[in-house]
């Protein structure tokens, strides 16, 4: 279903558990957990802007307005309190709704994110490495994608299931 122009999809009833995938992926990331959670949560996936079959403007605002996105969803299905869970990009969205509005979320999984910490502010012994390594990461997928592979999926996932 599409609410303005972000699809989103709705399985199972009881607490809402709204789904945010990361930038290599859509609602269907999560094919896995919802038949897990569906038989007692009303599980919520959707596309963010710009990610199929959502859609964005050519001008739109991307990803500044994802946690925007999130309260309007929540909002248009009247979902009340959420436990969210965020998948890299998703992250961003749901740290920034759940700093947005503490008293609407009930729980929340961030999973292989930081959200939108930037570690770069953070003073600590073990963050001195972490332009090194940024640049590495770059490389490193520069070098997957010459190579035909998506960086999300993964050099195994590429040979493991080429599909």
């Amino acid at each position: 279903m599409f609410h303005n122009f972000l699809y989103y999809e709705v399985t199972g009833s009881g607490p809402a558990l709204v789904f945010a995938h990361g930038l290599g992926g859509n609602h269907l990331s999560w094919w896995q957990q919802v038949p897990h959670f569906a038989n007692r949560c009303t599980c919520v996936t959707f596309a963010h802007r710009g990610f199929y079959p959502s859609r964005e403007a050519v001008d739109g605002p991307g990803p500044r307005a994802f946690a925007d996105d999130l309260a309007a969803l929540i909002e248009h299905l009247k979902l009340g309190s959420v436990t969210l869970v965020g998948q890299s990009m998703g992250g961003w969205t749901c740290l920034e709704y759940a700093l947005r509005e503490p008293n609407r979320v009930r729980a929340m999984v961030l999973a292989s994110t930081s959200g939108t910490i930037d570690y770069r502010l953070i003073k600590h012994h073990e963050l001195k490495d972490l332009d090194a390594w940024l640049a590495h990461s770059r490389t490193a997928i520069a070098e997957l994608r010459r190579r035909g592979i998506i960086p999300a999926a993964g050099e195994r996932m590429s040979r493991d299931q080429p599909a």
